[in-house]
């Protein structure tokens, strides 16, 4: 079992990247992605993010826009400042 500490971080953290998506960035395709659930490492290094995509013929652009683009920096930047 996770620590208890581990899964309030983890919930936060989902919460505040859900936040970020609707309300800091101007993609409306991503708009169409939610936050699912979130693993984060017993040392804090490390976070695995889930998401799913409403439109699924988008999915695969929609993804890759996430991926290539400035998001994922912003997105680690963002959830930084929001949990230090």
């Amino acid at each position: 079992m996770a620590n208890i500490r581990i899964e309030r971080l983890e919930s936060t953290f989902q919460e505040e990247l859900s936040m970020i998506l609707m309300t800091e960035i101007k993609d409306e395709d991503i708009h169409f992605v939610t936050i699912t659930g979130c693993d984060i490492t017993s040392d804090l290094s490390f976070a695995k993010v889930y998401v799913t995509v409403l439109e699924e013929e988008k999915k695969k652009e929609i993804l890759e826009k996430m991926l290539k683009e400035s998001l994922k920096e912003m997105l680690r930047l963002e959830s930084r400042w929001k949990i230090v």
